[in-house]
């Protein structure tokens, strides 16, 4: 019998006695579909985290922050105890079987230019956070045992576990891509208000990506029927009507096959006599705010006043309050008076009280304590013809008698008078339900406004006008339902003048709070804020 004889028969008599004892090697059904086992714990193991080790043929289907579900296997029963689930921490890394990876014969070959690569696998930490009980995840109590199956999720699982499974009914709004899985999107459900009434920061360094961020989420939050309204003090996002032009920013969307395009639906608002950073937008509107919806808690507040100086500016609130009352300026009527009864001074401002009537009442105030009160005159828009009723509500209401902070608060409402912010005409005045069209971006480019309280003014005027309007609607939607009409829908509607008395707003205020108003800071220092309506 030749040599080569002799092996086939060794070959043969091998085969047959592993037949004989069971065939080849199958691996226990348990175990199927795995890519790793849990191995034996460290010296330097810690809670919450198991050491696993993957099959060289595995470690390619393995990445960070892969998310793997365990089934603990009982050592000596051989069946599952428990379903745990975890996320790749770190690895897997390669690591020679049977040696160390700085053995000696692994050194000399690689350092004298040898090829010698011996069988390896990958060991890996995976960071367990949940135990699965009857489809219920919960904290885990144990640790994995080891030679435990580790099997990988799939995204339908994944999705699962991580409350990602939107129903096409709840409006899924995509964020981005799951970290470590790059097939997976991560979607929010734009009709559920629970999710969008809470706040979100969005942080990163210089040319990180929080911009193109934002300008994503408002995109998506506009596309599922949101009405989106962004304060844009940097002029960053008026041009987001049109495509990227950005060479990276393009070759990214490539990547995840998403088309270069441009926001379907935008609207641009710029205060009056102001240059907008987008003089090219196709939709602009100019606006100012009305000084008669301004509350004068929130007026001390952006005017960063002193205690002494914040005393005076109520005082002179009052007595601009009082002034136009004796002159019959508001209110004017009896079904004004009855008005006036159930306004909330906490809530806004005093009808038909203008930035020059506050400025005449400051400049009276002066006159009067440095006994110049016989020169005074009222402006236009301000006290004019009525100076004597002024006067006479000053010395009745025995101010302080230091011109100083008198003349502060003069500076600074003078300051905001030339700002040129506040409407002298109802037609100058912003229209809310612009910004309240399903669907629609409006952007309030704030970005030509070097004084920050003044911003801030803008900011607060417009978002209490909004949540008010929108308390409006919701109060004719509950009337609309009470007499079996057809309801208009919550983002849209005509504009009011109607006033509702102080318990009819908290309670409308209170139901805004909980059902339609959103917020997205795209700064850490609120640079940039989103304010969402659900249709």
């Amino acid at each position: 019998m030749s040599a080569a004889e002799k092996i086939v028969a060794a070959a043969d008599r091998l085969e047959r006695t592993a037949n004989e004892n069971g065939g080849a090697y199958q691996e226990p059904e348990a175990y199927r579909g795995s890519v790793a086992r849990t191995m034996f714990d460290r010296p330097g193991s810690e809670d919450g985290t198991v050491t696993v080790l993957v099959p060289e043929h595995q470690i390619g289907n393995i990445t960070r922050e892969a998310y793997v579900r365990i089934a603990s296997m009982h050592p000596r029963a051989n069946e599952v105890e428990a379903e745990y689930l975890g996320v790749i921490a770190s690895g897997p890394f390669a690591e020679p079987d049977a040696l160390v990876a700085n053995a000696p014969t692994l050194v000399v070959a690689a350092a004298h230019g040898a090829v010698l690569t011996p069988k390896y696998h990958g060991i890996a930490q995976v960071e367990v956070f949940g135990e699965r009980v009857e489809g219920v995840v919960i904290p885990p109590l144990k640790r994995p045992c080891p030679n435990s199956p580790v099997f990988l999720l799939g995204d339908d699982e994944i999705k699962s576990v991580l409350g990602l499974n939107i129903p096409p009914e709840g409006k899924p709004v995509r964020l981005g891509l799951l970290d470590g899985m790059s097939s997976l999107a991560v979607e929010i459900p734009a009709a559920q208000k629970s999710v969008l009434f809470k706040h979100l920061a969005i942080l990163g360094t210089i040319g990180g990506g929080k911009s193109t961020t934002v300008s994503g989420n408002m995109m998506n939050f506009a596309e599922a029927g949101n009405a989106v309204v962004v304060f844009d003090t940097e002029g960053e996002y008026t041009t987001m009507n049109g495509p990227t032009e950005n060479p990276r920013m393009l070759a990214a969307l490539k990547k995840r096959a998403l088309p270069a395009r441009g926001a379907k639906k935008t609207r641009l608002f710029y205060l009056s006599g102001r240059t907008p950073s987008n003089p090219d937008h196709p939709d602009k509107r100019d606006f100012k705010i009305p000084f008669d919806n301004l509350s004068q808690y929130v007026l001390t507040e952006v005017l960063d006043l002193s205690e002494a100086q914040e005393r005076r500016l109520l005082d002179a609130y009052e007595v601009c309050r009082i002034t136009m009352e004796r002159a019959k300026i508001y209110p004017a009527s009896d079904d004004e008076q009855r008005e006036a009864l159930e306004i909330d001074e906490l809530m806004g401002g005093w009808p038909r009280m203008t930035i020059d009537m506050m400025i005449d009442v400051v400049g009276a105030a002066i006159a009067q304590i440095e006994a110049n009160a016989d020169d005074f005159r009222g402006r236009r828009t301000g006290f004019a013809g009525h100076e004597p009723v002024l006067l006479q509500t000053l010395s009745a209401r025995k101010i302080e008698k230091d011109s100083r902070s008198w003349k502060a608060i003069a500076k600074r409402l003078w300051r905001m008078k030339k700002a040129g912010v506040f409407a002298e005409a109802s037609k100058e005045r912003i229209n809310v339900d612009d910004m309240l069209d399903p669907g629609q971006i409006s952007i309030v480019d704030l970005s030509d406004m070097d004084a920050p309280y003044l911003r801030n003014l803008v900011i607060a005027q417009m978002l209490r006008s909004l949540q008010q309007r929108q308390d409006e609607l919701y109060v004719e939607r509950e009337d609309a339902i009470r007499k079996n009409e057809e309801p208009k829908p919550l983002t849209r509607g005509t504009s009011s003048s109607r006033r509702r008395t102080s318990s009819s707003r908290r309670s409308a205020s209170s139901r805004c709070r909980t059902c339609s108003i959103k917020w997205l800071a795209s700064r850490a220092a609120a640079a940039s804020a989103i304010s969402a309506w659900s249709s």
